[in-house]
């Protein structure tokens, strides 16, 4: 008669033989479990091999104190759902901080993703400037479709592959809640301009440089449709004509910052005299205005029945309200506009004049000390510039950044009382000018010893700059 310790060796030794126990495990190595027989402890132990956690289990048998151990793989713990709990709300705002390829890409993963993806509270702003030249044109006018009734501020610059594809006009007459549309490259036709500018009548900002759309008609719907516009680009729109000009400073009477570089109409008496009469521009950018006049200025600053040397008529017009005035490129001022200008726009901060090789220190000179507040001041080209100009501009020592590159009798002595008297001064290019060590020294100094943050400067091109400064 068998003991009972010899058959519960036999059925184990039946169980290790078994082709389940013995076929080796596509996740675990080739090791076959093993049965061991302790007869000095009368303890059996069986491995099984298992690549996840394991635990050993010790079953008692028998009467004589004898226990067989075997090693069981332990079950992973269930993965934790951690999105599917959280609310909507703070879902969406997990997804406001991804781009916008980012939520597209989000959106195809699950049917969750895809409904919250669709939100409006996502699409309140389409910026394609990282990825525009990325995004083909029939996904870029679906996106713009999907999303139309929420997005509020619009930017579309450089998308230049909707201007070739018959899904443009059907994309831009989706949005109706626009508050800025940057459309500079995507050359939307006439249609879709004038439908975009009549259906949003809350834009604040429209940016259409170079659009060839704009014409005389575009611009009268824009005086009527846009009350609240306070800024407009329209610089590089070559169909617009001088009346078109007149129409929208006339017609948007919450207008403040005009950028116009390329456009004609600057020497028309009338669109001169109607910015006048508004008053309301504090940023007026006409770069490469080739028609743009002394006479010009003097109208803006005048208006149009007081004629130089006249004296004028009546009382004098109210200061202008010009925070920022650009005129590079305009070869045809000379000092007699910078003359009219200090006396009239004592507000100015940013005065940029680049390539104007008309302007001299006399000009300047006043300019200067008639607009105290100059803080940004762009001279580049300017060759008839000299030391005495950057003197007079740092008497009320506002300076923040300066450029006088290319200013060949620019040299030490300006730069250097610029650095000493405007503390905050941040950027100096002087680059082809007569500066020599001393400049750097002083930049120098203003750092180390008056407490400058920073200062960046330029010297390129200068022969007095030695590599000891």
């Amino acid at each position: 008669m068998p003991t009972r310790r010899r058959r519960l060796l036999d059925r184990l030794s039946r169980i290790s033989s078994s082709p389940q126990l013995t076929t080796p495990s596509p996740l675990a190595p080739p090791l076959p479990p093993t049965l061991t027989p302790h007869h000095a402890s009368s303890t059996l132990t069986l491995t099984i091999p298992t690549p996840h956690p394991s635990q050993t289990v010790q079953i008692p048998y028998g009467t004589d104190g004898e226990s067989l151990q075997i090693t069981i793989p332990i079950p992973p713990p269930p993965r934790r759902d951690l999105w599917t709990p959280l609310p909507p709300e703070l879902k969406l705002h997990i997804l406001r901080h991804l781009s916008t390829p980012d939520l597209l890409r989000t959106a195809a993963t699950s049917r969750d993703f895809h409904t919250l993806t669709r939100d409006g509270q996502l699409w309140s702003t389409l910026d394609t400037t990282t990825y525009y030249t990325r995004i083909p044109a029939a996904q870029l006018a679906s996106l713009i479709t999907t999303a139309g009734p929420f997005i509020r501020h619009l930017n579309l610059r450089g998308c230049h592959q909707l201007a070739a594809d018959w899904r443009q006009d059907a994309a831009y007459y989706v949005p109706h809640n626009l508050h800025t549309a940057v459309l500079e490259g995507a050359q939307p036709s006439k249609a879709a301009l004038g439908y975009i500018v009549h259906h949003n009548t809350n834009l604040v900002r429209l940016d259409i440089a170079g659009c060839r759309a704009l014409t005389y008609s575009v611009a009268r719907l824009i005086a009527q449709s846009l009350p609240a516009l306070q800024a407009a680009d329209i610089s590089w729109c070559t169909g617009l004509e001088p009346r078109g000009l007149r129409r929208i400073v006339e017609g948007c009477t919450a207008l403040r910052e005009l950028r116009a570089c390329g456009v004609n109409g600057f020497d028309d008496t009338a669109v001169m005299a109607a910015i006048h009469a508004a008053n309301r521009l504090t940023t007026l950018n006409m770069n490469s205005c080739a028609a743009l006049s002394d006479d010009a200025i003097r109208t803006l600053c005048l208006g149009p029945y007081h004629h130089h040397g006249s004296g004028g008529a009546g009382a004098p017009p109210p200061p202008r309200k010009l925070v920022r005035l650009s005129v590079s490129a305009c070869p045809r001022l000379t000092d007699a506009a910078l003359h009219v200008l200090a006396a009239h726009a004592p507000h100015l901060e940013g005065f940029e004049a680049a390539g104007n090789t008309g302007l001299t220190d006399a000009g300047l000179v006043a300019l200067f000390g008639g607009a105290k507040a100059l803080s940004h001041v762009d001279l580049e080209g300017c060759v008839s510039v000299s030391d005495a100009s950057l003197t007079a501009l740092s008497r009320a020592g506002r300076v923040v950044y300066l450029n006088v590159g290319g200013c060949g009798e620019v040299g030490d002595v300006g730069v250097v009382d610029v650095l000493r008297r405007c503390g905050g001064v941040r950027a100096v290019e002087v680059d082809g000018t007569a500066v020599t060590d001393r400049v750097l020294d002083e930049a120098v100094r203003a750092v180390r010893y008056r407490g400058v943050g920073e200062v960046a400067v330029a010297v390129y091109d200068c022969a007095g700059v030695t590599w000891e400064g």
